[in-house]
């Protein structure tokens, strides 16, 4: 099978290169505009079958349009033409510790099913090393490839393989990158300067870019005592975010009451490391069915005694 990472010799590998493995299909699809050399020009015959889309430039849409034309999915047809409704929003979220890692979530809220998505990252690497970045563990159908540059950015491809799956606004993150800030009391920071969103019929989705850049410090590795912060947003309608600090291992729980002291729904019920979290709840309750409008309290416990509760409100 043709491939074009045989004639590529820069550093970065670049769209094109399909691989068979055993009887999978699969694209594998990084783009490294620190070597725009190893792109063809689109004036070229190279450069025509690079841009599948025809939109007179190379990037994650014509990827996905690679796997549609390996799986055998028609894209042109009168959909692609039609205009795309209502912005994506793309924001990164303050760091939180994962299984005592410190990581930067990437949070899409979006009306549309993502089915590739390419994103670039900057970072002062003589204050904060960037590890690779990773796809929530219960992401299905989505690939994720990325190259983190000893200069400071991080570029990431995330696409998929089946027209069922891809990137969805749900409560997960849609990225998680891990970071470790190098020097103590200073503020390294970790920014999102680029973004393209595609869907399954090769379309660029409109972006609205969010929260755009996160401070990182070494403060965050490791809260030296329990706290409970204030939920956000509040008011919310339909979705807030609650944020915690466990000191040390513990068994945690995070709970949502109504005002009658009734047990709404158990957010948190499990052993954790120390570190900090947050959670997000989307207004429902144990069973599943949406909540009324109204105060709700939201308690946080730990094993070692720690007690605290505070107050959100739902306004729909």
């Amino acid at each position: 099978m043709y491939s074009t990472a045989d004639h590529a010799d820069g550093p970065g590998q670049v769209i094109g290169r399909c691989v068979d493995a055993g009887n999978e299909t699969r694209v594998l699809a990084l783009i490294d505009d620190s070597t725009p050399s190893v792109l063809p020009a689109l004036n070229t015959v190279l450069g025509k079958i690079f841009d599948v889309t025809d939109n007179g430039s190379i990037n994650v849409a014509d990827v996905i349009g690679i796997i549609n034309i390996i799986l055998g999915i028609d894209f042109y047809d009168d959909g692609i033409t039609k205009p795309i409704a209502g912005n994506s929003i793309i924001d990164l979220r303050a760091p939180i510790l994962v299984e005592g890692e410190l990581m930067v979530p990437v949070m899409l809220d979006t009306r549309h099913l993502i089915a590739g998505a390419q994103a670039t990252f900057t970072f002062d690497p003589s204050k904060l090393r960037v590890g690779t970045p990773q796809l929530d563990g219960e992401t299905y159908g989505l690939t994720l490839e990325s190259r983190v540059t000893d200069d400071g950015t991080v570029r990431v491809i995330v696409y998929s393989l089946r027209a069922d799956a891809g990137l969805a606004a749900d409560d997960r993150p849609m990225l998680l990158i891990p970071v470790t800030p190098l020097l103590d009391h200073e503020e390294a920071e970790l920014v999102l300067t680029e973004l393209t969103l595609a869907d399954r019929q090769t379309r660029i989705v409109p972006v609205e870019l969010g929260t755009t850049t996160q401070a990182i410090t070494k403060e965050m590795l490791a809260p030296k005592t329990f706290a409970l912060n204030l939920n956000y947003p509040n008011p919310f309608n339909p979705t807030t975010t609650i944020a915690y600090d466990v000191a040390e291992q513990t068994h945690i729980t995070l709970v949502v009451y109504n005002l009658l002291g009734q047990e709404v729904i158990r957010l948190v019920d499990e052993v954790q490391p120390g570190g900090r979290y947050q959670v997000t709840w989307n207004a429902r309750n144990t069973q599943n069915r949406e909540v009324s409008s109204g105060i709700y309290l939201y308690r946080l416990v730990s094993s070692t005694g720690f007690s605290e509760a505070k107050r959100m409100t739902l306004l729909k």
